[in-house]
């Protein structure tokens, strides 16, 4: 598989990219805000895996975060 096509496969996963520098599939997560860096694999779907399991693990999300309440207030004024 060439490296284009690497690249493709990795798009379609999500948390997952491909390095063409180092030929490896890498994965991270972004939770509250900070980056973590899952780890690097040879083979995408590892990679995706390594996502998933990092996901599941995460805190839900708080619905009502500060924009959304300064623009409901805002809009329940005007």
């Amino acid at each position: 598989m060439d490296a284009e096509a690497k690249r493709k496969l990795a798009s379609s996963l999500r948390g997952v990219s491909y390095d063409r520098r180092i030929d490896r599939f890498t994965a991270e997560i972004y939770i509250g805000g900070e980056r973590i860096w899952l780890g690097s694999f040879h083979d995408a779907q590892e990679a995706s895996e390594a996502y998933e399991q990092a996901a599941q693990s995460r805190p839900p999300r708080t619905p009502g975060t500060a924009f959304q309440r300064v623009y409901t207030e805002f809009r329940e004024k005007h």
